[in-house]
C-alpha cells in the first residue's frame, strides 16, 4: 500500500514536471518573447506585472492580472508605476503618429531642413527622404521618438 502511494506521488510529480516544461516551452515561443511588452511613457522592455500563479503547482503560470484595481505594471527604467503595452501596440501608434507629422515636426526629428529641398515638386523630395529616415529606425527607435514626441 505504502509503495502504491509512492508511486502515484511519483507519478504526479512527474505530471507536474512535464506540465511545467510545456508551460516553459509554451511562453518561450509565444506572442510575448516575439513581441515584449514595453513602458508606454518611456518604451523600456525592463517592465513588471502581477500574474496569476499556481503556487502549489510549482508556480505554474496561469494568466495576466487584467483587474486593474489590483494590477500595477512596473517599468524599471523610469522607476515608477506605468501601464505597459505590447510592442505591436506602440509601434502602431507611432507608424500612426508619423503618418500624421507635418514639415515642422518632420524637421525636427530627422534634423531636414525644408528649405534644403526643391520647393517645385512641392517639396516630395523632403517627405520622401524623411520618411526614408524613418523607415530606416529601429522598432525601438521609432517607439521612443513617437513617445517623446507626442
Amino acid at each position: 500500500m505504502k509503495n502504491k502511494r509512492l508511486l502515484t506521488r511519483a507519478k504526479l510529480g512527474i505530471v507536474d514536471s512535464i506540465l511545467g516544461l510545456a508551460a516553459w516551452i509554451n511562453r518561450l515561443f509565444s506572442e510575448q518573447r516575439h513581441n515584449p511588452y514595453r513602458c508606454s511613457t518611456c518604451g523600456s522592455t525592463d517592465v513588471l506585472t502581477r500574474v496569476w500563479v499556481m503556487p502549489n503547482k510549482g508556480s505554474r503560470y496561469v494568466e495576466d492580472c487584467i483587474d486593474s484595481a489590483i494590477c500595477d505594471d512596473w517599468c524599471n527604467s523610469c522607476n515608477q508605476y506605468a501601464r505597459i503595452r505590447p510592442t505591436d501596440v506602440l509601434l502602431a501608434k507611432a507608424e500612426e503618429w508619423w503618418g500624421e507629422t507635418d514639415f515642422r515636426d518632420m524637421e525636427r526629428v530627422t534634423g531636414y531642413y525644408i528649405l534644403d529641398f526643391d520647393p517645385e515638386d512641392g517639396y516630395q523630395a523632403f517627405v520622401d527622404t524623411c520618411n526614408e529616415w524613418w523607415d530606416g529606425e529601429t522598432t525601438d527607435d521609432k517607439i521612443t521618438v513617437y513617445l517623446n514626441n507626442q
